[in-house]
């Protein structure tokens, strides 16, 4: 008997698993870009140093201003939207586990 509602127990959890798929691929792509825009700081310092210094070009200095600020305005928003996604896909995913459970307990 106890086997039985494990083997059924599993096989729901895959089945919630499987239909939450496209959703985690969502939240691992965000995560990659918010993560790799980590990395605006110290490669503009790096630039500033290498490219800006060296040649003492205020051009390439403005360009590459308004690159990290347009890099950071990104950073912003994916830090944001997480937040958002989650927060209103959340309870649909908390909702099907639940609505089984009392699905059983009820009949």
């Amino acid at each position: 008997m106890a086997a039985e509602y494990k083997a059924r127990g599993q096989s729901e959890l895959k089945q919630i698993r499987k239909q939450s798929r496209t959703l985690y691929w969502f939240v691992a792509l965000f995560s990659i870009f918010a993560n790799l825009l980590m990395f605006t700081g110290p490669l503009y310092m790096l630039q500033a140093y290498d490219r800006v210094l060296g040649s003492r070009s205020e051009a390439t200095l403005v360009a590459l201003s308004l690159i990290v600020v347009f890099l950071y305005a990104m950073m912003g928003i994916l830090d944001f939207r997480p937040v958002w996604i989650s927060a209103s896909l959340t309870p649909s995913c908390e909702n099907r586990p639940l609505n089984q459970m009392k699905e059983r307990i009820l009949a």
